[in-house]
């Protein structure tokens, strides 16, 4: 079962509102993850706190959307606004994360009841 495209957009508007974050991705801003760190440090700063999905729909990484089962999401965020970036993740999705700052967060499609 793949991810709905809109709910996981849905899902990070409400986090980025919720938590009270700098910025909210639902896709890579860039074609690879080194990129899109420096894109948002540029935008947003070194310090902005924030969370974007490991996904890319542009350049050497691009892939089709649905492709994968897990979804990872790169963080910079406080330990309170992971706590809720959690709680909101895991009502739309099975929602998984070690606890640890360098860890990605994964989301994959709830199972039909």
């Amino acid at each position: 079962m793949t991810l709905n495209r809109e709910v996981v957009k849905q899902a990070f508007r409400e986090c980025k509102k919720v938590a009270g974050l700098d910025f909210s991705y639902s896709r890579g801003i860039s074609d690879c993850m080194t990129c899109t760190n420096y894109d948002i440090a540029v935008k947003h700063s070194n310090e902005a706190k924030g969370i974007w999905l490991k996904w890319f729909a542009v350049g050497m990484n691009k892939s089709r959307w649905g492709e994968y089962k897990t979804y990872h999401i790169c963080h910079t965020l406080t330990a309170k606004q992971a706590k809720i970036v959690g709680e909101v993740l895991s009502k739309y999705f099975n929602f998984s994360w070690s606890g640890e700052r360098c860890d990605c967060m994964e989301i994959s499609a709830k199972e039909a009841a």
